[in-house]
């Protein structure tokens, strides 16, 4: 069962299944049980000017050892994963972020701001062949 906190790694067709960010697996921070997501981001100075409210994270093994490198998370956007089942089977270890990310996320996020989008359950099957994915 996926969980507020919990983060995992998983390839998203976005903005659409061609898209090049498809390729390859990215890593999504659970908000809800709808699934909402937050998406992360390698940190690249340029995306500081493309989004409005985030969150950076620096790589550190004690508060954040499922990031390798310096992460933005967006919290200007969040994808909806309806009718997806079987996220558990992308969970990254540790199953969730730790608090102190949490907490930092919790203060910024404004979600009455956010801009949610929905992802089809159809594209996400076609984005992971792998059939860990069900509806």
């Amino acid at each position: 069962m996926i969980e507020k906190d919990n983060i995992f790694k998983i390839r998203v067709p976005y903005p659409n299944i061609e898209s090049k960010l498809v390729q390859k697996r990215h890593r999504y921070i659970v908000r809800d049980s709808v699934p909402h997501v937050l998406t992360c981001q390698s940190y690249k100075p340029f995306l500081l000017t493309l989004i409005n409210n985030y969150v950076i994270i620096d790589p550190d093994p004690l508060v954040a050892p499922q990031f390798n490198n310096k992460t933005i998370v967006d919290l200007d956007k969040m994808f909806e994963f309806n009718l997806i089942s079987n996220l558990e089977n992308y969970l990254l270890s540790p199953a969730k972020i730790s608090k102190i990310i949490a907490d930092r996320i919790d203060g910024k996020i404004d979600e009455t701001k956010m801009e949610i989008i929905q992802i089809a359950w159809e594209s996400m099957l076609v984005a992971n062949p792998d059939k860990k994915l069900t509806i």
